[in-house]
């Protein structure tokens, strides 16, 4: 369990590296007209929109005005889900925040034949399911990029905060699940755990992002004080809990592990 802060990486970006099993890093993007980049082959990444509001382009596919908040403590989340080696552009103004973790390699060598796309029809952007039977939007499937709306977003309340979940563990995303969360001085909040079906677990690794008004204090036993913005790695069979002193915090929770099949 330690923090890791954000140091300069590539361009204005900022990155924790976190050298886990599962977790890689955790990356802050100010994004001043755009911003584009390839995903690692081995990889899948999550993108959260902290604020701004951007043009997304992924795998051949397009999302338009997305974000429409001013700071990441106001406004509902905006989520994309890119897969392992493919190519991302952001058109806009504002931050993006980017999660990247190991994709379970047994799934990378034998992909589900019956999960991948058949007879795309050009220009509809849909294509035939074979698990269904039906025609779905090419983003539904698990190889491709896909976009996560605040209509779509569970929130629920824990301990009063309202808390985002905004890739659950029912996403298909095969290795992460994430949640935010603002968390206003004088609140106390334990983040729950990812919702799992009866009989499983998930969850081999917990990393926060907190990007603190004043001052915020993450963990349980352990307990790490965060000024500024930075990212904790925790036990993640403890719950974490923030503590926030002076001002509010913004928190992203992310477990990483194995989902099982």
């Amino acid at each position: 369990m330690s923090v890791h802060p954000l140091s300069p990486a590539a361009g204005t970006s900022r990155t924790a590296r976190l050298g886990g099993a599962w977790l890689r890093s955790i990356t802050v993007v100010p994004v001043e007209t755009g911003w584009q980049a390839r995903t690692a082959p081995d990889e899948e990444t999550l993108l959260v929109v902290l604020s701004g509001t951007f043009d997304l382009f992924a795998g051949g596919s397009s999302w338009l005005q997305r974000g429409l908040r001013a700071t990441p403590f106001a406004g509902r989340p905006c989520g994309l889900y890119l897969p392992p080696g493919v190519e991302v552009r952001v058109a806009g103004q504002g931050e993006v925040l980017l999660v990247a973790a190991l994709r379970p390699k047994d799934e990378e060598k034998q992909p589900d034949p019956a999960s991948m796309p058949l007879l795309p029809l050009a220009g509809s952007g849909k294509a035939f399911d074979s698990r269904t039977g039906t025609w779905q939007l090419l983003e539904r499937f698990p190889s491709a990029p896909e976009a996560v709306l605040p209509r779509a977003i569970e929130r629920t309340a824990v301990e009063g905060v309202a808390v985002e979940r905004v890739f659950p563990y029912a996403f298909k995303a095969q290795a992460l699940c994430l949640d935010e969360a603002v968390v206003a001085p004088g609140q106390s909040v334990v983040l729950p755990r990812p919702h799992t079906p009866p009989g499983t677990s998930f969850g081999d690794e917990l990393a926060v992002f907190v990007r603190a008004e004043q001052a915020c204090t993450v963990g349980d036993g352990e307990r790490h004080r965060v000024t500024g913005e930075a990212v904790v790695t925790l036990d993640a069979a403890r719950p974490p809990r923030i503590d926030p002193s002076g001002g509010r915090a913004y928190v992203v929770a992310v477990w990483a592990g194995r989902k099982p099949t």
